[in-house]
This record gives C-alpha cells, structure tokens and sequence, in this order.
C-alpha cells in the first residue's frame, strides 16, 4: 500500500530516527556517500566533522555574526584573489549536480497521476514549498553554468553568496516540517556545497544549524 504523503505542518512521531539508514533519494543518499568516499571516512564519520566544525565556530564566535556583514567582507577580500577562488570545483559540481537531482524528483512528482507509488522522501503537498524546490533547483543550476566557463572572482563570490541566502531563507521556512533523515541530509549536503567552494566560511556553519539541537 502507498504511504500516505505528509502534509505541510503535519507533526511528527517523538519516535527516535536514524541518521543513517533510512530510505533516502538515491541522489541524495550517492552524494553523501561521494564525499565521505572522497574524503576516505564513513558517512557517520562526516556528519560527526560537519557538526564538529560547527560547534568550533560557535566557540570561535562571541556572537552570531550578521550575515551580510560577514559577506561584506568576504566581497572586500576578492580584489586580490586569483582566478578562481572556489577550492573544490570538482567536488562541488558534483555535489551540486546530486543535490539538483535529488530535488528534481520533487518537481516532478504528481500525486494525482502517481498516487499508487510512494512519493519522494523531500515531497511535501505545499505549493509554496515546491515553488521554493523549483527557485533553487534553478540558481544550482546557475552555479553549475558558472563552474564550467572562465568566471571573475566577484562572480563567482556573488553567485555562492546569493545561493547561500537563499538556502538559509529556505531552511529557515521549512526544515521543521521536511522530515527526519533525507531533510537532515538535505541540510549537511548544502552545507557541504557551501563550504567546498571556500569563499564564505560563515554560509555553511548558519546551513548547519537548521539541523536539529540533538545533532549539535
């Protein structure tokens, strides 16, 4: 019998949930298995880094930097930057191509024509949730556009920045209502994009904090 799609703002069991082996987008799920492969640790492993990295930067941070102010002067630092400053370009296609993939199966689900098959574990029945899946699907795909021709420096910096902004306005309005599991990987993916391409350390630890208090 077919799951039953969650509604937007349908709560939630207390019930615990894993991390890891739940069923997850098969994009999504290669992505996480790709970097952690690239980087030779499990996938428990990586998120254990990725949450270790944000509480040292907590500790590192009297307080919580405004963003924009922090991108500021981030944008103050690239006059003197070579060519390309995005450290990890491959790695970061990647990502962004599995990411991309993974979110894709939300636009193209239709529940009136495949109710009879289980929806995609990012699939929530909300309109305006779905526009925003559609938004950064395109500006992934902007990146994509940008990794793969001769950008300027400010370019570059100015297309991660406005992705950032947008994900953390994203998970801002709905990483409580995304799910267990596939959301939270969601969110450690994203961060990850953010902090492959090393132009603005501040937009990965703020992705990564939308994850849930208990993974912190």
């Amino acid at each position: 019998m077919a799951r039953r799609p969650r509604q937007f703002g349908e709560a939630e069991t207390d019930e615990p949930a894993p991390i890891l082996g739940l069923p997850i987008s098969k994009a999504l799920e290669s992505s996480i298995e790709a970097i952690a492969k690239d980087n030779s640790v499990s996938i428990e492993q990586l998120l254990n880094q990725a949450l270790a990295a944000l509480q040292t930067g907590q500790r590192r941070k009297a307080s919580d930097p405004d963003l924009q102010a922090s991108a500021e002067q981030s944008a103050n630092n690239t006059a003197t930057a070579p060519a390309s400053i995005i450290r990890k370009r491959v790695q970061v296609l990647q990502t962004s191509n599995a990411i991309i993939s993974s979110l894709q199966e939300v636009l193209e689900y239709d529940p009136s024509l495949q109710h009879n098959q289980l929806p995609p574990e990012l699939w929530i029945d909300n309109i305006a949730y779905i526009s925003a899946i559609g938004a950064l699907v395109a500006e992934l795909r902007q990146l994509n556009e940008l990794l793969q021709k001769q950008a300027t420096p400010q370019q570059e910096h100015n297309t991660v920045l406005d992705l950032g902004m947008h994900l953390n306005k994203f998970f801002d309005n709905f990483s409580e209502v995304m799910g267990r599991g596939a959301g939270w990987l969601l969110i450690a993916s994203c961060a990850g994009l953010l902090y492959q391409t090393g132009l603005i350390p501040d937009l990965a630890d703020k992705i990564l904090r939308h994850l849930p208090k208990l993974l912190r």
